[in-house]
């Protein structure tokens, strides 16, 4: 995301913390992260959104309603526009000089890549939870 899409560290590790593990496995991301000692809340939007990628911060920090009942002190809001994102991962795999290109002339970043693929697409162990009633 550095490399590529021109992120900076502090972008990439709020997105990578805040999203990555839920979209990768939970698909939807918890409401409040700790983020250097402060409490982050994130918002996305579909729409165009000037603050793509910012990190806001309260001062003093911010009574944010979570959801109908829970209220939390936050420090600093997060804010990610999705249509963006998606832009910023476009431009990240096919600019000149992007990931494909790199992929082609790079042998680490295939071999990173063909692991990858390999761990994608491994047979997942399943546990049996059926018990023989006969026994």
């Amino acid at each position: 995301m550095i490399s590529y899409m021109d992120y900076t560290q502090e972008q990439v590790e709020l997105i990578q913390g805040i999203f990555r593990h839920k979209l990768v496995h939970l698909a939807q991301p918890g409401p409040l992260s700790l983020y250097k000692s402060k409490t982050v809340v994130w918002q996305y939007d579909h729409n165009f959104n000037a603050n793509h990628l910012i990190l806001e911060s309260f001062s003093p920090s911010n009574i944010t309603e979570i959801k109908p009942g829970w209220q939390e002190q936050v420090d600093q809001r997060f804010t990610l526009g999705i249509n963006q994102f998606v832009q910023d991962i476009k431009k990240s795999v096919f600019r000149s000089g992007g990931y494909l290109d790199k992929l082609k002339t790079e042998a680490d970043i295939r071999e990173q890549f063909r692991i990858a693929i390999q761990d994608a697409y491994a047979p997942q162990e399943i546990k049996s939870k059926v018990t023989n009633p006969t026994q």
